[in-house]
């Protein structure tokens, strides 16, 4: 179980926002982000024209509880199509504007977007405005044949919050039915309601992860390959993880769970050709935490902030820090604050360098 844990901490690392900080983060006498830093991140955002620079931009005038440019650039984003943005203005109409039937709409069409998350703080929120009289909404819009669809997918969700998870089950049959094109994902729900947390059957689990993966589902796929490594048939979990395009995760296994170091750095180094920051960070943090070669680690961590991820910068300010180099260690975590890594600015407010 501590590989599958494991796994899905890393996973996470694939989620943080990367941008390379071109502003220089300042504060003003009340404690707001300063009127120069915002106008400088509002700059960047209409020169790249980038989702993630109208993303970062809202998220720093949010901060500043600035909440009609916050909703205006994160609108920009969802023009792009961004479904993060969708996401955070969902979070804003429910936390900070409260208007939880706006709220409700964007989780919706985040959810649809397939964004993380989206589906459950619908269900959370759903739950906390309409309470059960939810179930009648979703089945009325069901029966009148509007979005069945999604509605049926929400209704299943909202089944899963209740802890009713035969219900759900029947729900996600009922949608192979009315939509066989999405079997495969279907079939995966059904998987994931028989894990431990839920229905408690392993044997059906897998067995609904297979029948998804043989329709080409790779979220089936991976989790396959997460079961085979608990299982310890490393060669079945190495099939599982290429065919859902999660290569790390054989280096990952390779280092956790197989133990073989040199087989670890062979695959990292492969992953680290293709150019993708999360790899070449995950090469770094290999030389780092498993090696003990930090000069490699410097290197790698260096050329991932040179593509654009800020945990390269944010990890050689933590590295320097525990090499005892004060100055590089500040230089690092400034650059990791200007690209919005919070563990970085709360850093350098302790040190009194922001």
């Amino acid at each position: 179980m501590i590989f599958r844990y494991a796994l899905a901490v890393l996973l996470l690392v694939e989620l943080v926002e990367a941008k390379v900080g071109s502003c220089s983060y300042a504060y003003d006498e009340k404690g707001y982000l300063s009127k120069e830093f915002m106008s400088c991140l509002k700059a960047e955002a209409i020169r790249t024209d980038d989702v993630k620079d109208m993303n970062f931009l809202a998220s720093r005038y949010l901060g500043n509880l600035d909440y009609d440019n916050t909703l205006k650039w994160y609108k920009k984003s969802v023009n792009k199509g961004d479904p993060k943005a969708m996401y955070e203005i969902a979070n804003l109409y429910e936390h900070y504007i409260e208007i939880p039937q706006e709220a409700i709409t964007w989780y919706k069409k985040a959810a649809k977007a397939h964004y993380p998350d989206a589906m459950e703080q619908l269900s959370k929120l759903m739950q906390t405005t309409y309470g059960n009289d939810t179930i009648a909404m979703y089945e009325k819009e069901i029966e009148a044949g509007n979005d069945v669809y999604w509605n049926m997918q929400f209704l299943a969700n909202f089944y899963l919050r209740l802890e009713q998870f035969e219900k759900a089950k029947e729900v996600y049959e009922e949608v192979i039915t009315k939509f066989p094109d999405e079997k495969a994902e279907m079939l995966f729900a059904i998987g994931n309601l028989y894990r431990k947390a839920w229905l408690d059957d392993k044997e059906k689990e897998i067995d609904y992860y297979k029948q998804s993966a043989t329709l080409g589902n790779k979220q089936a796929m991976f989790n396959l390959g997460i079961y085979y490594g608990d299982m310890k048939n490393y060669k079945k979990a190495e099939e599982y993880f290429k065919q859902s395009d999660h290569n790390r995760m054989i280096c990952y296994m390779y280092k956790t769970q197989v133990r073989d170091n040199d087989k670890a750095l062979s695959c990292y180094e492969n992953e680290e050709k293709t150019d993708n920051p999360i790899s070449v960070f995950a090469l770094g943090f290999f030389y780092a935490e498993t090696l003990k070669d930090y000069d490699q680690a410097i290197k790698s961590y260096k050329k991932a902030y040179e593509l654009g991820y800020s945990g390269g910068a944010l990890n050689l300010g933590s590295l320097y820090e525990d090499l005892k180099d004060r100055e590089k260690s500040l230089y690092w975590y400034h650059k990791a604050a200007d690209m919005g890594e919070d563990g970085a600015i709360r850093y350098l407010m302790r040190e009194g360098e922001l």
